[in-house]
């Protein structure tokens, strides 16, 4: 059960597509269809920490809301991206 719960690879991809999306954001180019592949897989890593994360104690509830925040913001971005080009 702990080894289903466990996010830390997830937290792993996660950082990583935050890298890459910064460092898209520093070069110039056709940036859009890059960083809007990156928030969806960025969005996927998210759905699967909420999925790993079931229950009601202190520290699945708080994981649960960061997760509902970071989607948030996601989408916020996916839709800022989508109109560059």
């Amino acid at each position: 059960m702990a080894e289903r719960g466990d996010i830390t690879e997830e937290l792993d991809r996660l950082d990583s597509h935050l890298k890459q999306f910064t460092k898209l954001l520093d070069n110039a180019g056709e940036l859009g269809k890059k960083l809007d592949f990156l928030l969806q897989e960025m969005h996927r890593e998210v759905n699967t920490m909420l999925s790993k994360t079931p229950g009601v104690e202190s520290e699945a509830l708080a994981i649960t809301g960061l997760a509902l925040e970071i989607k948030a913001d996601i989408e916020k971005l996916r839709e800022s991206v989508q109109d560059i080009e």
